[in-house]
């Protein structure tokens, strides 16, 4: 659904736009120019879930061919690379992970995927691994030695330690280890109390250590039903309020790849079927839409359209669409 405010549209294109969660169909030619007419122009991509050391390689692999052999996609493994290529109006892709069962107890591996692009790499996805508990865990345990080691491994670099999927306790532990611990797609606990998301205490933790949020727009996270944008800056709005607007970016996470192929990955399935109060059912993956007006990522003038309504200033629209994402990648990453 596209905006037909022209105000919005003048300030997204505008502006800088960093969507800080997005999977990796977006590397395909259609879904990379699609985020380019919407007024992206950087991303964090996701290259591996919870995966085995080979097949993250191979995917590592597969995705960095792809960003060279196309025309509409530069690597950026700094804040330069992003500037670099909004300028040639490519779109950025910065390479991240949702999980980390890849590095198992080889920490070694975290500096060698930091040297292919990795910038943001996850704790866990939504199931424990041998670092600490995901959040669709019943069992809330904390972090292994293990994953404080990895933990360790990861301050070593300049990147980020991603918690978006973390059970609470393992959440809570990492944020005080971590180095540059953030969200880069999740939404408020006090707004819509689902499992997934995050709970006051904990972004403020984050946002102490300079970290922040990226609002994201998976339906059962912003809402138990039907979503629509507004219900989206609801959110918005509450972090704004508690944390300050330079807590507050952008984490989509988009799946209409996925669902145009009529390809539901295996862990959403499992996570689907133990946990459908957190994601919604297998059917919902296919039938329950995105919030209205930003179904897809053609309706991101919507979103800056309800930040207007709201009463957000053209600067803080400014920052919360991709300014405050690049000013953290700017003091983490270089």
């Amino acid at each position: 659904m596209q905006s037909v405010r022209d105000d919005a549209v003048e300030i997204t294109k505008s502006s800088f736009v960093f969507d800080c969660l997005s999977l990796n169909y977006v590397l395909d030619e259609p879904y990379a120019e699609a985020c380019l007419t919407a007024g992206v122009n950087a991303t964090n991509v996701t290259f591996a879930a919870e995966q085995d050391w080979e097949s993250t390689l191979r995917s590592f692999e597969t995705s960095l061919r792809k960003i060279e052999a196309s025309p509409l996609l530069h690597l950026a493994l700094n804040s330069a690379d992003i500037e670099r290529a909004a300028k040639e109006g490519k779109l950025a892709v910065m390479p991240g992970t949702q999980g980390a069962s890849m590095i198992d107890d080889q920490l070694w591996r975290v500096s060698l995927l930091f040297r292919l692009g990795l910038r943001f790499i996850g704790l866990t996805y939504s199931q424990s691994n041998k670092l600490g508990a995901g959040c669709g865990e019943l069992n809330d345990a904390g972090l292994s030695f293990l994953g404080k080691d990895f933990i360790a491994a990861v301050n070593e670099l300049p990147m980020f330690l991603d918690l978006s999927h973390t059970g609470r306790q393992s959440r809570r532990q990492a944020i005080e280890l971590a180095a540059n611990p953030t969200f880069t797609h999740a939404n408020a606990f006090s707004v819509n109390p689902n499992d997934r998301n995050v709970k006051d205490e904990e972004l403020g933790a984050v946002v102490a250590k300079g970290g922040m949020i990226g609002l994201c727009c998976v339906t059962r996270t912003v809402r138990k039903t039907q979503a629509t944008v507004s219900d989206l800056i609801d959110h918005a709005d509450h972090i704004t309020s508690r944390f300050g607007v330079a807590s507050c970016g952008l984490g989509l996470d988009y799946s209409d790849g996925l669902i145009a192929s009529k390809t539901q990955p295996p862990e959403s399935i499992r996570w689907r079927s133990l946990r459908p109060d957190i994601w919604g059912t297998n059917d919902d993956f296919f039938n329950l839409k995105y919030p209205k007006g930003v179904e897809t990522i053609a309706g991101l003038s919507n979103l800056t359209a309800a930040l207007i309504d709201r009463g957000y200033s053209r600067e803080q629209i400014e920052a919360i669409l991709g300014g405050n994402w690049l000013r953290s990648i700017r003091r983490v990453v270089g």
